[in-house]
């Protein structure tokens, strides 16, 4: 859960800054645009600081792409990285839960065979107790459960 709500808040951060680019890139239009209309209609010195002024508008276009470009980069990047993490912690609970299940099974499967084997003496002593016992005969010793036995 928590790796997903970082991924969240990544993708909110990329979206953010997308938004705020393209919101520069076309404020950054708008100025070329006036500003190439305003070259027109000018002197020569206006029209040079103009066009220095266009191409360091356009520079800044530029390396707001390239900024752009490098958050998605990362974001990307980080992204991956988090689902890789996910699914090897996926991985490594699949495997913990396979080997639990086993070790579990095989515990009350050994404790369901001694219980069974206790319960069963129990019965054999007591069936065989009650009928040797009106014959006269020693009650059956079952090896698990030590009787003492009589000695006529």
């Amino acid at each position: 859960m928590g790796l997903e709500i970082h991924i969240l808040k990544y993708r909110l951060a990329l979206q953010r800054s997308l938004r705020k680019s393209d919101a520069m890139r076309d404020m950054l239009k708008r100025l070329v645009a006036d500003m190439r209309s305003g070259l027109k209609s000018g002197n020569s010195a206006a029209v040079t600081a103009d066009k220095a002024a266009i191409a360091s508008v356009k520079n800044a276009m530029t390396d707001l792409a390239k900024e752009q470009k490098d958050i998605t980069t990362l974001l990307r990047s980080d992204i991956k990285k988090d689902v890789v993490a996910r699914k090897a912690l996926v991985s490594t609970i699949a495997k913990d839960e396979t080997a639990y299940k086993a070790d579990l099974s095989k515990s009350v499967s050994t404790t369901s065979v001694s219980a069974n084997t206790h319960v069963l003496a129990a019965l054999d002593l007591q069936s065989g107790a009650s009928h040797s016992l009106r014959a006269g005969a020693r009650p059956v010793v079952h090896p698990v459960v030590h009787h003492p036995v009589d000695k006529k």
